[in-house]
């Protein structure tokens, strides 16, 4: 079973569901927000990291369960060589980029399809200086995933 809840702007929270598990993902970010399962003695939980309210994914910057690219971790000064070019990166965190800068994959709305009862798929298209620092790098196409 799919349900799909309109939270803001183009922003949905969606719920999959079967008899073993309960996952919400939403568009923004492809955030896993919430997966809820039976422990040993059967009483369900939510198993993953999360926010009470969803609200908080959109204003703190704490990537959790969102999806981070076009790189993870730090890029150190927001610096990189790569075939004797250097790139250019937004600084978002300190003195360095994290997680794919200022306009990373985790602040994006991903348009999205129900591929059937039990499963999503999201698609972004992540383009060439999307965040007007960085210098030239490809373009790529982004696509994720959920099923229960």
């Amino acid at each position: 079973m799919i349900k799909i809840e309109k939270v803001e702007n183009n922003i949905d929270l969606i719920t999959l569901k079967n008899d073993e598990l309960e996952v919400v993902v939403s568009n923004y970010g492809c955030t896993l927000v919430k997966v809820l399962m039976k422990d040993q003695v059967g009483n369900v939980d939510d198993v993953v990291l999360g926010f009470d309210d969803f609200k908080s994914y959109q204003t703190l910057d704490a990537y959790i369960g969102a999806l981070v690219g076009r790189v993870a971790n730090r890029i150190k000064k927001g610096t990189f060589e790569l075939n004797d070019q250097t790139y250019h990166l937004p600084i978002n965190n300190g003195p360095n980029s994290l997680h794919g800068g200022i306009k990373g994959f985790s602040y994006q709305v991903f348009d999205y399809q129900v591929l059937d009862e039990t499963s999503v798929e999201f698609h972004y298209v992540s383009k060439d200086r999307e965040d007007r620092k960085s210098t030239r790098l490809n373009s790529s196409h982004i696509t994720i995933s959920y099923a229960v």
